[in-house]
């Protein structure tokens, strides 16, 4: 009888064990490693997966991660990202990602199961771009994990993310900007504010960024030196960040005499507030203040907030909003009252709008009325 091909050093070995279960054994770098299936050819497969893993370098010990777990970590080599991304991909994972793929193994999970993830996530009204960022998010995890020998190959790359058709906005004409400014000519924090935000570009953030040492009324110019943004508590809460939002945005604004002159009644009224008590009153009231640590200045301090709060500490962007749409709901301004300041004021429709008061720059006080 003519004996069969002997195995080569490292194949390992294969043999049938009890209960119709097969076994196999390798050594790999003087340490021995059991695989076992239902089938030879399932052990042998095995053992030679365990073979290419240990010529690329990949750990061999068998770790049970499931999808969510591995996602969690993640994002601790993630952290030093910008607080605001970090809650923006963590509010993805744990609101549409783990519901859906989260328990199932690491190892396990298939481009097939992703594409019906995506179905899911369509059927329950989840936007095209909170399912596109889901599978760059998950792109991203799974290529660390193919890197570090989690996986054998990264299933996300062949998903195809949902395709996003970018939303034109087109500027509002001269009389819904009239309406806008009649509505909030008895708030001069917020007409300051709109008048950032429509006259000049500023995102939200920046304009509740801004500092009266950033505004040089006798040259009339604004620089844009910090923004706002307001996080879950957990990524910080309230808080200031150097600069603009993107390097585009840093930059110098010229003012215009609308916006000049509403700036030095907000300063007046802001000094007279202050000398009346007002801000300390409020501020006494006011448990978020002392929540976040936010201190105030006076508002003949270089350091004062342009849009102070009624105590004088860092004005919220949710405040802002909130106060905008109460003023949008005024008849005259109903057609937009759903639109957030940015997206009804938006910085791409500015050069392709002329001021309803006169030249873009050159609006005067008493146009307005």
């Amino acid at each position: 009888m003519s004996k069969g091909k002997r195995r080569d050093n490292g194949d390992g070995s294969i043999w049938e064990g009890s209960k119709g279960h097969w076994r196999g054994r390798i050594d790999i770098n003087g340490k021995t490693y059991y695989r076992r299936g239902s089938e030879r050819g399932e052990v042998k497969r095995k053992l030679e997966q365990l073979k290419r893993d240990a010529e690329r370098g990949s750990s061999l010990v068998v770790e049970h991660w499931t999808v969510a777990e591995w996602l969690d970590h993640w994002l601790l080599t993630k952290r030093t990202k910008a607080p605001s991304t970090l809650q923006l991909w963590e509010t993805n994972i744990r609101l549409h990602i783990n519901p859906h793929v989260g328990s199932i193994p690491l190892k396990k999970l298939t481009a097939e199961r992703l594409d019906h993830w995506l179905v899911e996530l369509e059927d329950e009204g989840v936007g095209d771009r909170t399912r596109q960022l889901g599978v760059t998010i998950l792109r991203m995890a799974l290529q660390l994990a193919e890197d570090r020998g989690k996986v054998a190959r990264n299933v996300a790359k062949t998903v195809e993310r949902p395709s996003t058709a970018r939303k034109r906005r087109d500027a509002p004409d001269a009389d819904k900007v009239r309406a806008l400014l009649r509505a909030v000519e008895d708030d001069l924090r917020l007409q300051v504010f709109v008048l950032l935000t429509l006259g000049l570009g500023f995102r939200k953030g920046e304009a509740l960024g801004l500092q009266w040492q950033d505004i040089n009324l006798e040259t009339g110019e604004i620089t844009v030196n910090r923004h706002v943004v307001h996080l879950n508590a957990a990524y910080g809460g309230l808080q200031q960040r150097e600069g603009a939002k993107t390097a585009a945005g840093e930059r110098e604004s010229p003012i215009h005499e609308l916006l000049s002159a509403a700036l030095q009644r907000l300063s007046r009224q802001q000094k007279e507030e202050y000398v009346a008590g007002v801000w300390a009153k409020t501020r006494a009231l006011r448990t978020s203040a002392r929540k976040y640590d936010n201190p105030s200045s006076p508002p003949n301090d270089p350091c004062c907030w342009v849009l102070a709060t009624r105590s004088g500490t860092m004005p919220s962007p949710d405040n802002i909003t909130r106060d905008f749409k109460h003023y949008a709901y005024v008849p005259a301004w109903a057609s937009v009252r759903r639109s957030t300041p940015y997206a009804t004021i938006t910085r791409a429709c500015w050069p392709n709008w002329a001021c309803p008061y006169g030249s873009r720059w050159n609006c005067s006080a008493t146009a307005a009325n």
